[in-house]
């Protein structure tokens, strides 16, 4: 799973010009809209969503410059063994969360449907109620150098992660604009697949 992300990498989330933080804000909204509860932010960056998730959240960051960066703004960042582990979510608590979010994470990893499945596994163990996934479109994807894989609708049902057993499909949807085809011409187009747990 290992991603060379540092300061560099840090400082082009931080330094954003005011309009592309106007921007960044309408995304922020509608991901916070997709989590309840408490939330596991997984790859969290420099915190900005965090910022915004209910009180009781936490981060988990590969990034030491990034989660210097959050822990100096007041933000929860867990501590993570390391990269090969993360998805095993150490450290969690069964019942400390009810979302488990992975943002803009998957596209940057060898084998984001390995990682993907487990995260559920994990959400599953620790009972984390809801999961969600965010990616970026073709635009997206191609917009960024650190990006390996490209990961779409087609390619989580070939994996069988829409919908795995335990999980209950709640939504699948593109933003903004609520139609795939929108991801090829727009830098800042996403899909977003969320899953609830099914209670046992």
């Amino acid at each position: 799973m290992s991603v060379a992300f540092d300061a560099v990498y840090l400082e082009r989330q931080v330094k954003r010009s005011g309009l592309r933080r106007i921007v960044r804000q309408f995304y922020l909204r509608r991901h916070r809209r997709l989590c309840s509860g408490p939330t596991l932010d997984f790859g969290c960056g420099a915190g900005d969503l965090l910022a915004m998730l209910p009180p009781g959240s936490a981060g988990f960051e590969i990034n030491p410059h990034a989660v210097a960066h959050a822990r100096a703004r007041g933000l929860t960042i867990e501590s993570i063994g390391s990269d090969a582990d993360a998805p095993d979510l150490p450290g969690i608590a069964p019942g400390r969360f009810e979302t488990l979010f992975c943002g803009h994470v998957l596209e940057h990893l060898d084998d984001p449907a390995a990682t993907a499945r487990r995260l559920l596994a994990a959400a599953q163990t620790r009972r984390i109620a809801r999961v969600v996934f965010v990616v970026p479109g073709r635009r997206g994807f191609q917009h960024d150098a650190t990006h390996r894989q490209f990961v779409t609708r087609a390619r989580f049902e070939h994996e069988g992660l829409i919908g795995p057993p335990g999980w209950r499909l709640r939504e699948l949807s593109y933003f903004p604009g609520n139609a795939r085809w929108l991801g090829d011409y727009l830098t800042h187009h996403e899909l977003a697949i969320v899953h609830d747990r099914v209670s046992a």
